[in-house]
């Protein structure tokens, strides 16, 4: 039943996004431990996160030495840092009405994990997709 669940939880935070989330987080729901799973799952997509984020501040940091582009490449750091900050809090907003919508119980805790991973997923997916716009 825990598995069935799970995976209804991953589903239903896609299903509650419209389908805004991209990306469509692992199948936990195979998994004995499911939370367990999740939370796996969830600690490396944030560090696919914060590398790939690094990897984006330190190439417009090297783009910005060239005089010509200094103040755009500045400017679009200081957007994607803004923009950074502006997710997380959306991220942790969006999953606690999440949580506010569900009450309690067992499945919760691995409900909210799936809930960060697919939006963590959905914005690694956005920054690869910029990145790849920015520099072709």
């Amino acid at each position: 039943m825990m598995r069935v669940l799970s995976l209804h939880a991953a589903v239903l935070v896609v299903a509650l996004t419209g389908g805004a989330l991209a990306a469509t987080p692992p199948d936990c729901s195979q998994a004995d431990d499911a939370q367990g799973c999740f939370a796996t799952q969830a600690r490396a997509a944030d560090t696919q996160l914060n590398v790939l984020y690094q990897q984006l501040l330190t190439r417009l940091n090297a783009s910005a030495k060239n005089p010509k582009l200094k103040t755009l490449y500045l400017g679009v750091r200081s957007q994607l840092v803004t923009s950074e900050k502006a997710w997380v809090i959306f991220r942790d907003a969006d999953c606690a009405l999440f949580k506010a919508t569900r009450g309690g119980g067992a499945e919760l805790e691995t409900q909210l994990l799936a809930c960060k991973l697919s939006h963590t997923q959905a914005r690694i997916d956005n920054l690869k997709g910029w990145q790849q716009e920015i520099w072709q």
